[in-house]
């Protein structure tokens, strides 16, 4: 019965050891449900939020040293469209995805070094065509 019991705990400890040491994603302070890409960090005084009556607007920021803008807009897009939000097709910058009566922007800001990249949530009655 010990021997059973021993088979039990490791069966256990190997089943819930890989999840329980997966990394759980990260997402931004004021965009609590846009995930921090790997490779990026968050630029807590580019954060804003602001609550109205017509929706809320948000606003924050990363840096990505060592990522191109390709690598940023593919996990981007695979990522928010899980979410629920669809692309906007345009022609030019900045990258617009849509859900439930809002508009995320990604606007990418490209230097010798890094991209910041910038990311702002507005109503979508807010936003210009």
């Amino acid at each position: 019965m010990r021997r059973l019991l021993i088979h039990m705990i490791v069966l256990l400890v190997v089943a819930v050891g890989p999840a329980a040491a997966q990394p759980q994603p990260q997402f931004f302070e004021t965009l609590y449900d846009v995930p921090i890409m790997k490779g990026m960090e968050e630029l807590p005084e580019m954060a804003l939020n602001f609550d109205k009556v017509g929706g809320r607007i948000a606003e924050a920021g990363a840096i990505a040293p060592d990522l191109s803008d390709r690598e940023i807009m593919s996990f981007y897009k695979t990522a928010l469209e899980q979410m629920g939000w669809q692309q906007i097709p345009l022609n030019f910058a900045p990258y617009k995805f849509m859900r439930e009566g809002e508009e995320l922007s990604i606007f990418l800001e490209k230097s010798d070094t890094s991209i910041l990249v910038r990311f702002l949530l507005q109503p979508q009655e807010a936003s210009t065509p």
